[in-house]
């Protein structure tokens, strides 16, 4: 089976909840020995805290949209959908439900399935005069549109429709 390539950009908020993930992972791991060798409340609790904070970092760590032949992954924080490309209408960019840029307009790109349900990705865009983006969280114009295109290229050619090449 071919592996998941991830297709959004790694920037230094995934980078910093991937060394959180890390880091929770050996703080976890010493309080558990500490909580098996000297059982108490307070340990319990705060081994139970780590373990949680450090699987939300690595959960939004991986949050993004994946590609492999045939299929398409959005992973977020909540949620991961796979759908094969065969199930999907179009790719699409509509104001989002749910926005992580609450100060300012953005788009969201969407996988639209020929059912008519929506699958809102991770990925986001800033609106032309909107102000500056945010990291990799919320893409600049051209970045959110050059992504977008390359997408909808490849669901194309998934379709059968023509071919497509990664965005530069």
């Amino acid at each position: 089976m071919t592996k998941w390539r991830r297709v959004d950009a790694r920037g230094t908020a995934r980078v910093v909840c991937a060394v959180v993930a890390v880091v929770g992972t050996g703080v976890s791991a010493v309080m558990l020995v500490d909580l098996l060798t000297q059982p108490s409340a307070e340990v319990a609790r705060g081994t139970g805290v780590a373990l949680l904070l450090t699987a939300c970092a690595y959960r939004i760590y991986l949050t993004g949209v994946y590609l492999r032949p045939g299929q398409i992954r959005v992973r977020s924080l909540h949620r991961t959908r796979t759908v094969n490309w065969r199930d999907v209408s179009m790719v699409d960019s509509r104001v989002p439900t749910f926005t992580v840029a609450h100060d300012r307009r953005t788009h969201a790109i969407y996988v639209v399935l020929t059912d008519g349900r929506a699958i809102q990705t991770p990925i986001e865009g800033v609106v032309p005069g909107e102000g500056p983006p945010y990291d990799d969280i919320v893409l600049d114009t051209a970045s959110y549109h050059s992504l977008l295109t390359w997408l909808q290229s490849v669901h194309r050619t998934e379709v059968g429709l023509s071919d497509s090449s990664p965005p530069n």
